[in-house]
């Protein structure tokens, strides 16, 4: 079920509970995978919004080439949760 959200701020090395809140602000469902670097252990170091659109399946927070920035509005897949990536 697609639906517009707005792009939350985000930074590498923010919080877990700051991130989570912004993301359940916009009714996402939120999943956490576990990886090496990118950020603080312990800490988020990037956000993946799933995609409505077939021709580009996730939004990557930040974004690697600058698009999307918060404030975007970006049509979401709500059948697949937001994945939450925790530095290790």
């Amino acid at each position: 079920m697609p639906r517009r959200v707005t792009v939350p701020e985000f930074r590498p090395g923010d919080t877990v509970t700051a991130v989570l809140a912004r993301l359940r602000e916009r009714c996402l469902d939120v999943q956490y995978v576990s990886l090496p670097g990118g950020a603080p252990r312990g800490t988020v170091s990037r956000v993946e919004i799933p995609l409505a659109a077939r021709n580009a399946p996730t939004a990557t927070l930040p974004p690697p080439d600058g698009t999307p920035t918060p404030g975007t509005h970006l049509t979401t897949d709500l059948s697949r949760p937001v994945t939450v990536v925790v530095t290790r």
